[in-house]
C-alpha cells in the first residue's frame, strides 16, 4: 500500500508538471497567434495601400501619356505650319521669307510669341479677358492656343 501511494504521488506529480507545461505551451501559442494576426492585418493594409498606389500611378501615367501625345500633335502642327509645301507657292522657307520680307515676318513672329505667352498665362490660372471671350473671328483669335484662349470661337 505505501508503494501505491508513492506511485500515485509520482504519477500525480508528473501529471501536474505535464498540465503546467501544456498550459505554458498553449499560452505561448496563443500569443504567437495574436502576433501573426497583427502581422497579417498589417500585410493586408500594406497590400491595399500598394494597390491604391499602383492604381493612382496608372491614372497619372495615362494622363501624362495623353498630354504627351497632345503635345506631339501640337509640335507636328507647328512644324507643318513652317514647312508647308504648296502647289502654287512651292516650299515654304521661313528663312528665305525673313530675308525677303523681314518686317512682315517679324510682326508674325512677335504676335505668335505674344500669343504663346498668353497661352502660358491662361494655363497658369489667369482668367480670360472679355476680348478673348468675345472673339468671333479666327483672324482675331489667339493663333497659338485658340481652343484655350478663345473658347467661344469653337462652340
Amino acid at each position: 500500500m505505501p508503494y501505491m501511494l508513492i506511485v500515485m504521488a509520482v504519477v500525480g506529480g508528473m501529471g501536474f508538471f505535464y498540465y503546467k507545461d501544456t498550459q505554458a505551451q498553449l499560452q505561448q501559442a496563443a500569443s504567437e497567434i495574436a502576433l501573426q494576426k497583427v502581422a497579417n492585418e498589417e500585410q493586408v493594409r500594406t497590400i491595399n495601400a500598394l494597390q491604391r498606389d499602383v492604381k493612382a500611378q496608372k491614372e497619372v501615367s495615362e494622363k501624362l501619356t495623353l498630354a504627351l501625345s497632345q503635345a506631339r500633335e501640337e509640335v507636328t502642327k507647328t512644324q507643318n505650319k513652317f514647312n508647308k509645301v504648296s502647289k502654287v507657292l512651292g516650299e515654304r522657307d521661313i528663312g528665305r521669307l525673313a530675308v525677303a520680307r523681314p518686317r512682315v515676318i517679324e510682326r508674325i513672329i512677335n504676335k505668335g510669341s505674344l500669343d504663346a505667352g498668353r497661352c502660358f498665362e491662361i494655363l497658369s490660372g489667369d482668367p480670360l479677358t472679355e476680348k478673348e471671350k468675345l472673339v468671333d473671328k479666327k483672324s482675331a483669335s489667339n493663333t497659338q492656343c485658340p481652343d484655350i484662349a478663345n473658347p467661344n470661337l469653337f462652340n
